[in-house]
């Protein structure tokens, strides 16, 4: 383990050696991104490498006594590197690409030229970012208050945080809706914020928005909001020319603190999160290695997808038969398949077999993202280099298309958010995600625009009196 551990994690860091090659030092490219992120399983690897008593405690100790194999653990090591290659030369291939389909399907479909239609003026097209951006953070906190109202208040939630799965049962897309809203809406009012020096605004936005996302106990919004404001200043206002700043440490150290903090914060018992704030400090520099070191990590579930089909048949596309369900609410088809298709591999961690789609209340509340793992789930090798290529070929091509288009603001907006986490994950859950970001965008766009004007008119009446 010890060796494919640390060769994984060079052959990650000549991916970023050969990337600043061929961006030019961009520290932020798709390429980079991706390597970023991609060394925190890594180093997740390394660790528990080196530990072999950690590894046995925290990493066999969930699952199930078949899966506690090493050789599966070596063989998930190699395959991981082996992605890593895939990922990056789909990345390189889809940003060198032709771009004339994607700049149709951006500008055409999906509206991402929105603001820089038509001669406007820079001045007149900032307003329409301010204003869009307003308008639809407004419609992300009215979602958000109705969210809230439906299952019975902020603080009745937060008193059971552990049952936030069953409490949420059915309002999957309202809650989609509303983080995608303040996401989409911050970053717009954020841009213009950034670019006229606004601090003391801006503050205000952040803290409201990560506020509003980290309420309902999910770790994984804030950070992705928090990154993607990290990419956007970095695409549209001030480029960085090296990781090592400020901003950049600042970020670095909060993430583990708070990806911790926020897990003795949701609590795992009927007892509820903790109360006192010792207590929650306590728990969480306790908890390092488990909560930040063991969950930045994949090496269990790649174990489990190993061993579970040596000795069982590939789904060949079963799990994907779920997208035919997903558009349909859970309140009006409660036993639908679960979006989240790593609710079956929970399921397999523990001992059981699984057999997709099946209803959701066969499975447990929990699952493990399995990402584009999902590929080698159903199709083997074939299906597992597949879906990492094609997930790297999305992310430079999205970049691509930036890059011929001088970047617009909307289209910067979204990509900031897409690009979070790297590559994109193809799984049933992250293709829903994806359509909902580019829906979601797209609607807003669409719908929003036409009621900037009159929004415009109402401000200079009122300026005016």
């Amino acid at each position: 383990m010890i060796a494919l551990s640390l060769i994984n994690a060079v052959v990650l860091l000549l991916i970023i050696l050969i990337d600043r090659k061929i961006f030019r030092g961009n520290v932020f490219s798709p390429g980079a991104i991706f390597a970023y992120f991609a060394l925190l399983p890594a180093l997740s690897g390394i660790y528990f490498s080196f530990r072999s008593d950690k590894f046995d405690e925290i990493i066999l100790a969930q699952l199930d006594a078949a899966y506690h194999d090493r050789y599966y653990a070596n063989v998930a090591l190699l395959l991981t590197m082996l992605s890593n290659i895939t990922v990056y030369v789909g990345i390189a291939m889809g940003y060198f690409a032709r771009g004339e389909v994607t700049t149709f399907v951006f500008n055409r479909v999906f509206m991402f030229r929105g603001f820089e239609s038509g001669d406007r003026g820079e001045k007149n097209i900032d307003k329409r970012v301010w204003l869009f951006g307003g308008i639809v953070f407004a419609l992300g906190l009215v979602a958000y208050v109705a969210f809230l109202t439906i299952i019975g208040g902020l603080f009745a939630l937060w008193a059971e945080l552990h049952l936030r799965s069953v409490k949420n049962a059915g309002l999957g897309y309202l809650q989609t809706f509303f983080m995608m809203a303040i996401q989409i809406g911050a970053t717009s009012m954020l841009y213009i914020s950034f670019k006229y020096d606004r601090t003391g605004r801006s503050i205000i936005i952040i803290l409201l928005s990560a506020f509003v996302l980290g309420s309902i106990g999910a770790r994984g919004p804030v950070l992705t909001f928090l990154l993607s404001i990290l990419l956007l200043y970095h695409f549209k206002i001030k480029k960085f020319q090296k990781l090592i700043s400020p901003q950049l440490v600042a970020l670095s150290l909060f993430v583990p603190i708070f990806v911790v903090a926020m897990l003795q914060f949701r609590g795992n018992s009927p007892g509820g999160p903790s109360k006192e704030f010792s207590e929650l400090a306590s728990n969480s520099i306790g908890s390092i290695e488990q909560g930040f070191i063991a969950r930045i990590g994949r090496i269990e579930r790649d174990m489990v997808i190993l061993k579970y089909f040596d000795d069982n048949d590939f789904w060949f596309g079963a799990s994907y038969l779920g997208l035919i369900y997903a558009p349909i609410p859970r309140s009006l088809f409660p036993e639908k398949p679960p979006n989240d298709t790593g609710m079956y591999l929970r399921v397999m961690a523990l001992g059981d077999r699984v057999s997709p789609p099946q209803p959701v209340s066969t499975l447990g509340s929990s699952g493990w993202p399995e990402g584009n793992w999902a590929g080698y789930m159903n199709w083997g090798f074939p299906g597992f280099f597949f879906l990492f290529y094609v997930s790297g070929y999305l992310l430079g091509g999205f970049y691509g298309y930036l890059v011929r288009n001088n970047f617009p603001i909307f289209a910067t907006c979204i990509y900031s958010v897409f690009a979070v986490g790297g590559a994109p994950s193809l799984s049933v859950a992250g293709l829903i995600n994806l359509a909902m970001l580019f829906l979601v965008a797209t609607l807003l766009m669409v719908t929003v625009t036409p009621l900037i004007g009159s929004a415009r008119k109402l401000m200079v009446i009122l300026s005016s009196r």
